[in-house]
């Protein structure tokens, strides 16, 4: 948290109340400590609100490391970033390319590497069922944490073989069309900068 110094009411703390004098500053605010993947959207969300009538949200996934394996696996759900343009873009894109399925519709895509069951509000309200990913978007994140949730690089680290990795406050950068889904992000790729963090270094010294 950062704080005013100014002595007068306005610096005084009240709950709910947004101001500039006091600031929640997360990581990725901070130019240089953000990183950033490229990942395939691959379930969709119906907008609420002002983003009524298309998609306000995206379930981002990683290809699976394996040389010549064409799947992918989930790492996060993104709704931050985007303009009005761009969701109006992607939901016109999307539905035109007849690349949405209803969830329960034939269900996911083959090609998707899924938990047994996934939380109530990860379970996307459409799948985006082509026979590949339809796109690659760039997402920077805060950080990488442990998910018992997603099976992105599942496997790739001994101390936490049963648990996978996901995004922590993702948020849409841009889309990439020079980037083929084969070229997205892999989960080794997630796993090296997971290690990277000073966080790995605290959880193998209290492994």
């Amino acid at each position: 948290m950062v704080k005013s110094l100014a002595d007068d009411a306005e610096s005084g703390y009240a709950p709910g109340k947004r101001s500039f004098a006091w600031l929640k500053l997360k990581r990725d605010y901070i130019d240089g400590l953000a990183d950033s993947f490229d990942l395939v959207p691959v379930g969709a969300y119906a907008g609420t609100g002002k983003r009524s009538g298309g998609y306000g949200a995206f379930l981002l996934a990683c290809r699976v490391a394996a040389p010549g394996a064409a799947r992918y696996q989930p790492v996060c759900k993104v709704g931050t970033g985007f303009s009005d343009d761009d969701l109006a873009t992607f939901s016109a894109l999307f539905e035109r390319g007849a690349a949405a399925a209803p969830r329960g519709d034939g269900g996911p895509p083959t090609w998707l590497d899924l938990p047994a069951s996934l939380p109530p509000h990860y379970e996307p309200d459409c799948w985006l069922a082509t026979p590949t990913p339809p796109a690659v978007w760039e997402v920077r994140a805060a950080a990488l944490s442990l998910s018992p949730t997603f099976l992105a690089a599942a496997g790739l680290l001994p101390e936490e073989p049963a648990k996978g990795l996901a995004l922590r406050f993702p948020r849409f950068v841009r889309a990439r069309p020079d980037k083929a889904p084969g070229q997205a992000t892999s989960g080794a790729e997630l796993a090296e900068a997971f290690r990277a963090q000073p966080e790995f270094a605290s959880l193998r010294a209290e492994g």
